[in-house]
């Protein structure tokens, strides 16, 4: 984030040099590769704490019904 920050700023102080804004692409690419390692990381914490307490009678299993219940819109009937 700094070198995307520094980048930006010479940018702006040395009128648009073409070396420049190919690094500020590719810092782009780069934090955008890291939010995705990072979401793929996350996605696959939740399965893993889903199939050890998800099936379970749990407070675990009980929260994220209710949460489901509510995102769809389910109505007790």
């Amino acid at each position: 984030m700094e070198d995307l920050q520094g980048v930006q700023h010479d940018i702006s102080v040395n009128d648009f040099l073409k070396d420049l804004y190919t690094r500020k692409i590719e810092i782009k690419v780069e934090i955008d590769s890291m939010l995705s390692h990072k979401e793929l990381i996350n996605r696959e914490k939740s399965r893993i704490k889903w199939f050890g307490e998800g099936d379970r009678n749990s407070a675990f299993f009980h929260a994220l019904m209710k949460r489901r219940k509510v995102n769809k819109g389910i109505a007790a009937l």
